[in-house]
């Protein structure tokens, strides 16, 4: 799920697909663009340099059994976070 984080919606913008692999429990690799930052560090493998090479290098570092726990740790911070159930509390909360 990258996006340029220097990109002109690099600060408003999350891309939408990211929300659909945490909640199917796959792991993402994430750029510093809208709210992904503030995802738990478990949750997601951060590329640093959005380039190429770096997101190989990114990539490569990260062993299999990584990658299975970042998408069980994102997969139970979705369901805690964004569950419909939860966010329905959430708003009767504001009304």
């Amino acid at each position: 799920v990258l996006q340029d984080p220097h990109g002109k919606n690099s600060e408003r913008k999350t891309p939408s697909k990211g929300y659909e692999y945490l909640s199917n429990c796959k792991a993402i690799v994430i750029t510093d663009v809208g709210d992904f930052t503030e995802l738990p560090h478990e949750s997601k493998v951060r590329l640093l340099d959005y380039t190429p090479s770096s997101l190989f290098e990114t990539l490569m570092e990260v062993q299999v059994e990584d990658y299975m726990r970042i998408a069980e740790h994102g997969y139970g911070y979705a369901k805690s976070n964004y569950d419909l159930s939860v966010l329905s509390d959430r708003v009767k909360d504001i009304c």
